[in-house]
């Protein structure tokens, strides 16, 4: 391993041990690099590409908050293959530096989390089935329309049993060098909206949970993200936040457009 992803780790074991059994069942991340690769190197059998699947299949069955959502809501996870997804980032001003460091010093090396600088970059829209979970990768693409080796993310996606939430949460696992970060969402409909936010956790419940291979979670209480979904004329709108110690780093904000208007 790294002498970096080393000190990451390190740092990250010095956190205390949390009792997170719903994350006993999760794959091995292994070393870097991460990349489209890990989708056959962290399953049990041969992954299958979706050209129409989802992230949540049958999501009527995963919780009284995912289950009452619009159809187009609905489709968005059901289907997400069909889906045009693009990103526009938005940076506060002294996190670009931050970007830059992490790109650099963890991201490019891993293949994995490149997070984006400039507007709806060309990304890939894959969506694999794996050992009963669904993994979206999205990489970026050259300008013949080709995916590459820099990868925003390899995320696998399905929904847990967390105690005291009365629903399940959605478990969003993403591997890196030598571990797995885990981001464990209450899933919640407001106004018509459904907000997936890690908001009101603690050691046990919804937040970030950062586990070494081999080793036990430890909670991170300082990061939090919420991700909120709306229905809109043409389509959809989202936006993924990000905060650290309740300083806002970095939003992401998606135009999403159903299948009926994507490419087939």
């Amino acid at each position: 391993m790294d002498l970096r992803d080393r000190g990451m780790w390190w740092w990250i074991e010095r956190l205390p041990i949390v009792d997170a059994p719903f994350l006993a069942d999760l794959p091995r991340a292994g070393p870097a690099p991460i990349g489209a690769g890990w989708v056959a190197r962290g399953a049990s059998g041969p992954p299958r590409r979706l050209p129409e699947g989802g992230l949540l299949p049958e999501l009527s069955t995963r919780g009284p908050a995912l289950a009452a959502l619009d159809p187009e809501l609905r489709a968005l996870y059901e289907d997400t293959a069909r889906f045009s997804v693009p990103v526009r980032p938005r940076w506060a001003i002294l996190a670009r530096w931050g970007r830059i460091a992490w790109v650099w010093g963890f991201a490019r090396r891993w293949g994995q989390l490149e997070l984006p600088t400039r507007a709806d970059p060309a990304l890939s829209n894959e969506i694999y089935e794996v050992d009963g979970a669904r993994v979206w990768v999205r990489r970026y693409l050259d300008p013949a329309g080709q995916p590459t080796e820099r990868v925003l993310y390899v995320a696998r996606f399905d929904s847990v049993t967390v105690p005291l939430e009365p629903d399940p949460c959605v478990r969003i696992a993403l591997p890196v060098a030598g571990g797995l970060w885990v981001a464990i969402f209450r899933a919640q409909r407001s106004r018509g909206r459904l907000v997936l936010t890690e908001a009101g956790g603690s050691p046990g419940g919804p937040g970030l949970y950062l586990v070494p291979d081999g080793g036990a979670p430890r909670y991170l209480r300082a990061f939090r993200e919420e991700l909120e979904l709306s229905v809109v004329e043409g389509g959809l709108a989202a936006e993924h936040r990000f905060s650290l110690l309740g300083w806002r780093l970095l939003t992401l904000s998606y135009a999403i457009r159903g299948p009926e208007s994507v490419a087939r």
